[in-house]
C-alpha cells in the first residue's frame, strides 16, 4: 500500500515538473526563433538543472513500481492483478519516457550552446525537431500519468 501511495506521488510530481517544462520549452523555442540565444540558453540551463528533480521522481517511481510488482504476484483475483500489472506497466512507460526526455534535453542544450558559440547548431541537428520531441515526451508523460492514476483508482474501486 505504501509503495502505491509513493508511486502515485512520484508520478504526479514527475507530471507536474514536466508540465512546467512545457511552458519553458515554448519560451525557449520563441527565443531561439528570434535569435535570442542567450535568453534561450539561460532558460534551458534552468531546465537542465530541473532534470535532476525529474530523475529523482523517476527513480522513486521505479523503486515503488518494483515493490508493487512483487506484491502484484500475490493478488488472488485475476482482474485485480491485471489492473495492478496495467498500472505498473504504465509507470514503467513513464520512466522510459523521462529517459528519452532527458536525452533530448541534453542534446538541445548542447545544440543551443554551440549555436551561441559558432553561430550555427551542430550539423544534422534540428533544434525545432528536438523541441518537438521533448514536447511529445512531456505530453506522453502527462497522458501516462493520467492513465496510471485512473488505473489505480479502478483497482481501488474493484
Amino acid at each position: 500500500y505504501d509503495a502505491r501511495i509513493q508511486a502515485i506521488g512520484a508520478a504526479n510530481n514527475l507530471a507536474t515538473l514536466t508540465n512546467a517544462s512545457i511552458t519553458n520549452l515554448r519560451k525557449i523555442e520563441e527565443f531561439e526563433s528570434n535569435n535570442s540565444t542567450d535568453q534561450a540558453l539561460a532558460l534551458l540551463s534552468f531546465e537542465v538543472s530541473q532534470k535532476q528533480e525529474k530523475q529523482k521522481a523517476a527513480t522513486l517511481l521505479a523503486t515503488n513500481l518494483e515493490t508493487m510488482a512483487q506484491v502484484a504476484t500475490t493478488i488472488g483475483s485475476g482482474r485485480l492483478r491485471g489492473k495492478a500489472i496495467e498500472a505498473i506497466t504504465t509507470g514503467i512507460s513513464m520512466v522510459s519516457r523521462i529517459v528519452s526526455y532527458n536525452s533530448s534535453l541534453d542534446q538541445l542544450f548542447a545544440a543551443i550552446e554551440q549555436k551561441i558559440g559558432s553561430g550555427a547548431p551542430p550539423a544534422g541537428v534540428n533544434i525545432r525537431a528536438l523541441i518537438a520531441s521533448i514536447n511529445s515526451d512531456a505530453q506522453a508523460i502527462n497522458d501516462l500519468n493520467a492513465t496510471f492514476n485512473k488505473t489505480l483508482k479502478e483497482f481501488d474501486n474493484s
